[in-house]
């Protein structure tokens, strides 16, 4: 057997069974990946494993997944010891809420470092939703700070700080980065301090970066400013996707962030997905509406949640600015989000362009409570049009009429 992987998803009650797993672990020189997800393994397991490790020194092990489990730092010294020695170095490692502490992954990457095989080997590190805050993080900074192969990083739901991250990595070696989710993390920013030239550079730096999430962050206008033109000033980055959703940029874009988001993003060439969803945006919407217009690269775009605080004399200029950004001769837009905004019956202005759009194959517009009168011309739309591929309409109080009315429509 050349590759042997375990898939545990549920919990492992069995002491035999955990047995039989380390008596693998600890003989077979074939056994490339090893996946524990949320098995309810606890410390000892883990130092157990870390024996199992030791005990076999042919070990091929290079991919490991024990997220879900809480390991606790106890757990993963013990592992951690191991990983500085293990030959073929590592190419997949999850730890991801694991109940690690900043200590516990500063043991972690303190041992990743010393293993000389690790810097060419590992392309896969997610150590999501384990507490990263704090200044005493420096062998999880050196770490990144080393030359790598890194190709996807998880950071999410750490509270990490999101500009010594962006330092690190630039220090280190960012042409291989592909994915980087460092959503709820943490931009540390003072009054009259400037945002470090690291965290810009490091976005027109990194040639392969495909995916960035970094929602759920407060982001100042400054570092909003310096990621948007790092990624517009970066040549070789093609078909990016942001997510900047929950990032209060409502709040920011009343404090300067309006006309910083305006002043770039029409210019932007390199992102083919934007979410901006659940930013309180509101009437902000309809001037920034016009921009995203004139950008020629996004082709899918969220821009649910944010309709909440609008007064109804406002809200009709924001969606007539979606509907001709959607009828837009030369517009790239082919998937459209409206998910969750409770537009009620004012969905219909939105509804009633569909029939003429030519380009969108997928929208979005559940949680909407649009009501019959909301299916009614959606039916009428679906018609008429015949590009939209994929229609979400869930949560709109549509009665069985409704949905009668749809189906009617689909059939002609």
């Amino acid at each position: 057997m050349q590759h042997l992987k375990d898939k545990i998803p549920l919990r492992i009650h069995s002491a035999d069974v955990c047995e039989q797993i380390l008596r693998v672990v600890s003989r077979s020189s074939r056994l490339e990946e090893l996946v524990l997800d949320n098995a309810g393994l606890k410390t000892e397991f883990a130092q157990k494993l870390a024996a199992a490790l030791a005990h076999n020194a042919s070990s091929g092990l290079t991919s490991i997944n024990l997220a879900n489990n809480p390991l606790e730092d106890r757990g993963v010294y013990s592992l951690s010891a191991q990983f500085a020695k293990l030959c073929l170095g590592l190419k997949h490692l999850n730890f991801s809420k694991t109940s690690l502490s900043p200590k516990g992954v500063n043991s972690l990457c303190q041992s990743l470092s010393a293993n000389p095989s690790i810097a060419s080997s590992l392309v896969h590190l997610d150590l999501s939703g384990n507490m990263l805050r704090g200044d005493d993080m420096q062998h999880f900074y050196n770490f990144l700070g080393q030359p790598n192969n890194l190709a996807t990083l998880d950071l999410s739901n750490t509270d990490c700080s999101l500009d010594q991250v962006c330092s690190a990595l630039l220090r280190g070696s960012v042409q291989h980065l592909s994915v980087l989710n460092v959503s709820k993390s943490i931009f540390p920013h003072r009054k009259g301090k400037e945002v470090p030239p690291s965290f810009k550079h490091f976005f027109s730096s990194a040639t392969s970066l495909s995916s960035i999430n970094v929602s759920g962050t407060k982001l100042p206008p400054e570092a909003l400013k310096a990621l948007l033109l790092g990624l517009a000033s970066n040549p070789s980055l093609k078909d990016v996707s942001l997510d900047l959703s929950c990032c209060e940029l409502g709040h920011c874009l009343r404090s300067g962030g309006s006309q910083i988001l305006e002043g770039c993003i029409a210019e932007i060439p390199n992102i083919s997905s934007l979410d901006l969803s659940d930013n309180g945006l509101d009437s902000e919407l309809s001037t920034l509406l016009v921009w995203l217009a004139k950008n020629h690269s996004i082709k899918h775009l969220s821009l649910g949640k944010n309709f909440n605080n609008i007064k109804s004399k406002n809200l009709a200029p924001v969606l007539d600015g979606v509907v001709h950004m959607i009828q837009e001769e030369e517009s790239p837009l082919t998937s459209l989000s409206l998910a969750d905004s409770r537009l009620k019956s004012d969905l219909t202005i939105v509804l009633n362009a569909l029939g003429s759009n030519s380009t969108l194959t997928r929208l979005d517009i559940s949680g909407n409570a649009m009501g019959d009168m909301g299916a009614k011309m959606l039916a009428k739309a679906l018609q008429i049009n015949s590009k939209l591929r994929t229609v979400i309409w869930d949560k709109n109080n549509t009665s069985p009429q409704g949905l009668q009315d749809v189906a009617a429509a689909l059939e002609k």
